[in-house]
């Protein structure tokens, strides 16, 4: 969303801008409002995906200042970003037995 970056806090969120001088949108006449730009550049579609992530980052447990030990760590990592490696896991393990 560069220049923009959403920045959340608790259900609530704000946006920072960074204006550089790599971005031509600033060199730009017409002004935008942020939701304008972000429905101009189709960010809603993005939105709409990052909710259950923001669910699971923004989660009590590590709102509390908890983190995960580096084997959940790499779990959660490669169910966001790894899936064909998350699905092996799941269907190639016993993982599903003991979790039923």
């Amino acid at each position: 969303m560069y220049p923009i970056f959403p920045v959340f806090s608790n259900n609530e969120v704000g946006y920072l801008i960074k204006e550089k001088s790599s971005c031509l949108g600033f060199q730009a006449e017409k002004e935008w409002t942020i939701e304008e730009w972000k429905k101009n550049q189709g960010i809603y579609a993005y939105d709409k995906m990052n909710e259950t992530y923001k669910g699971i980052t923004l989660h009590e447990y590590f709102q509390k200042g908890n983190k995960l030990d580096s084997g959940k760590a790499k779990m959660l990592y490669r169910a966001c970003y790894d899936i064909d490696e998350f699905r092996k896991f799941l269907f190639k393990t016993s993982f599903l037995i003991y979790t039923m």
